[in-house]
């Protein structure tokens, strides 16, 4: 859902569905809202909930592990004079709200760089046959409009941006080193979370990925090994008093 369909609540343009959030870490959400008290903003269970101050707001999600597709939520709120929130007549509460659909928890990665970061990817070796194979609803790409100062012309381009999937009809244009670099990372990343490190192994894009145990000492060969040394101890200590 774009800003300007909720005039109540404005966040960045980068803010948009097919968004990706970065995997255990704090997620800010920030913006601008007017004539309203509060903002809250609901994700995977979640809801968290700040006040409006000279109308822009700011507050964290709480970390997420790695999943989705989710929906986010944000809403505008009222409240009476007892601090109660606002209902309708029909009782459900009352407050403008954006929802970004298809929302991912998952690894977000900056690519920056100049002209080895612009070659796109259907100019790169085999670049058409690439881009006809490029299938991929967990991996996303977000282009930052190139506009160094704020204008009419940034301002245009942001509300054209958004969060693309990976298919066919949007990858032509992405920059090739970029998109390489996901896929790699995708197949090769070992993710350690709890319910990884309980197994032997791990797949990762189609690809297996055997861990290596560790090695546990045994205690019995520990403690021969400890009296060995201490019997070595006494033996040089025996030899010098004669």
């Amino acid at each position: 859902m774009k800003n300007n369909e909720v005039s109540r609540i404005k966040l960045p343009a980068i803010f948009t569905d097919n968004m990706v959030f970065q995997r255990r870490a704090h997620v800010c959400i920030w913006g601008e809202a007017q004539d309203t008290e509060y903002i809250e903003a609901a994700i995977a269970g979640q809801i968290r909930r700040t006040r409006v101050v000279d109308g822009r707001f700011e507050l964290k999600l709480n970390p997420m592990e790695a999943g989705g597709p989710y929906e986010l939520c944000v809403k505008a709120m009222q409240t009476d004079e007892q601090g109660a929130v606002n209902k309708n007549e029909s009782g459900t509460i009352a407050a403008d709200t954006i929802v970004f659909k298809n929302v991912l928890v998952g690894e977000v990665w900056l690519a920056g760089g100049q002209s080895n970061m612009e070659l796109e990817l259907q100019n790169s070796d085999n670049g058409k046959e690439v881009v006809a194979h490029t299938q991929d609803d967990l991996l996303r790409f977000y282009y930052t409009p190139k506009v160094s100062y704020i204008c009419d012309e940034l301002l245009k381009a942001e509300e054209e941006s958004c969060w693309m999937k990976c298919e066919p009809g949007t990858t032509a244009a992405w920059s090739a080193v970029a998109y390489y670099w996901a896929v790699r990372i995708r197949n090769c990343l070992l993710y350690t979370s709890d319910a990884a490190d309980e197994e032997d192994s791990v797949d990762l894009g189609g690809r297996r990925i055997l861990k290596k145990k560790k090695r546990r000492k045994s205690k019995v060969s520990g403690n021969i090994h400890r009296n060995k040394k201490q019997k070595e101890r006494k033996d040089r200590q025996w030899v010098q008093r004669d």
